[in-house]
């Protein structure tokens, strides 16, 4: 069975379901660092100098309290963060904050620990180890042969040797580029070496036709096409996405190797990751672990990678040039990253809705009642709830007549000019073009600050 995993993918709260991820980036205990939490819904998370949420120790840094902050997550899904009276307080992306709403990629601090906020809809593992690295383990423990897509520096050198090391296999791991292999020069003892272990071939889409055929036998029947046998796992990548067969690639080699296919992300998409990378980076260069500080920490996750993990091993190998002996790894001016252009934050007035839809109060306006007009009550109702349950996606104008006038058969332009009222009226009680109209329907703007009110609550 063909199966394609996406690595490190991560939506947008906006989407719908999904679940809040807090990695730790910065600690006093560095083997915390990267260590990955789920915020769920209806629990208060408290963050403290004393508290193990990250594992024993991982913010006992002097600078925070024993009750510094608290996070929580809304009903409508939206994370907040709200300092506990801390002594140092509570940064949101470098900005003292008392209580903020949190978004995707923000960076919080307190004192020396350094999160990073994420939204992950597929449920990423958490604890120590990656959502990516338990993907390359299951995948190690049921194929044979792998295909890693990704651009330059996304890190497909990294995956396969993770690969190597899951299959478990006695043998050592052979690379062979081969737009250094000429075609010409291949033989059965080109790939020899990695009989009992794993062969690498980097860049297949250049792999001439005498080591795709090598490739196929080994694939196909365990052995090359010489008298010699070989048992290898076979890791192929590839900076084409998709790989298809108009590169000059059989086929059927692409159909059996592509049968276990990992599309490597960006690092800019997957930036819960680079805490982790960069402290296995640093430890490579130097040979030993050296603690990097929060400020750089900060500008290392809010940096612009466009060669990707190149751009982040580049830096780190600056500011280890320039760090003083004993010293924490700080930024330098030769070494401080460029910084990426963060999307907008929501603006526009801020919305309170009543959750069944009672009343609605747009910023400091007055708060609008619409108990006595139920039409208007029906058609915010079901805005608010799809808002809530799934925010970004629409309800259709059908299925919005049938909410507001649920006694009567509405059909074609009747029901459009009715709902076009209801639609109006909102906006001109305070909901604006904050009630926006797409190809396939109406919704609430799912980057808005809106605030929904439980049942029960007076507003």
């Amino acid at each position: 069975m063909d199966t394609t995993r996406g690595a490190s993918s991560s939506s947008d709260p906006a989407a719908g379901e999904g679940s809040w991820v807090l990695t730790l980036a910065c600690s006093p205990r560095l083997e915390a660092i990267g260590t990955s939490l789920l915020v769920p819904r209806g629990v208060t998370l408290p963050l403290g100098r004393h508290h193990q949420e990250f594992g024993p120790d991982a913010l006992a840094d002097r600078r925070i309290s024993r009750e510094h902050a608290r996070l929580r997550v809304d009903d409508d899904g939206t994370l907040v963060v709200e300092d506990c009276g801390s002594h140092n307080g509570t940064r949101l992306n470098g900005r003292r904050v008392s209580v903020a709403s949190l978004q995707r990629d923000d960076v919080l601090a307190m004192g020396g620990v350094v999160l990073h906020v994420d939204w992950d809809t597929d449920s990423r593992v958490t604890g120590a180890v990656s959502r990516l690295e338990q993907e390359l383990q299951q995948v190690a423990e049921h194929a044979s042969a792998v295909l890693l897509c990704g651009d330059a520096g996304t890190g497909k050198s990294w995956c396969a040797q993770r690969l190597h090391e899951g299959f478990g296999r006695s043998g050592t791991l052979v690379v062979i580029d081969s737009a250094l292999v000429r075609d010409d020069d291949v033989d059965e003892s080109l790939l020899a070496p990695a009989d009992g272990g794993t062969l690498v071939v980097e860049g297949l889409e250049g792999a001439g036709p005498r080591l795709q055929a090598h490739l196929s036998a080994v694939l196909d029947h365990g052995r090359t096409q010489g008298p010699g046998a070989i048992d290898a796992r076979v890791v192929a990548t590839s900076r084409r996405t998709p790989l298809t067969a108009d590169t000059g690639t059989d086929a059927a080699l692409l159909a059996r190797i592509g049968r276990w296919t990992m599309h490597l992300a960006p690092l800019a998409a997957r930036r819960h990751e680079i805490p982790r990378l960069a402290a296995a980076i640093v430890q490579q260069l130097a040979g030993e672990p050296i603690p990097i500080r929060a400020r750089f920490m900060h500008e290392l996750l809010v940096a612009d990678y466009p060669a990707n993990v190149h751009d982040l091993e580049a830096t780190l190998a600056r500011a280890l040039h320039e760090r003083q002996p004993g010293e924490p790894l700080a930024a330098v001016a030769s070494a401080k990253p460029r910084a990426a252009p963060r999307p907008p934050a929501a603006s526009g007035p801020a919305f309170e809705l009543d959750g069944e839809g009672r009343w609605l109060s747009a910023g400091e306006g007055e708060r609008a009642e619409l108990e006595h007009r139920p039409v208007l009550m029906r058609v915010l109702a079901a805005l608010v709830t799809r808002y809530a349950e799934a925010r970004g996606q629409v309800l259709t104008a059908e299925q919005l007549i049938e909410v507001a006038w649920p006694d009567e058969k509405l059909t074609g332009r009747a029901g459009i000019n009715r709902l076009y009222v209801a639609i109006s009226t909102l906006r001109k009680l305070g909901l604006g073009q904050s009630l926006e109209r797409t190809r396939s329907g109406y919704r609430l703007d799912p980057s808005a600050r809106i605030r929904v009110s439980a049942p029960g609550e007076s507003g």
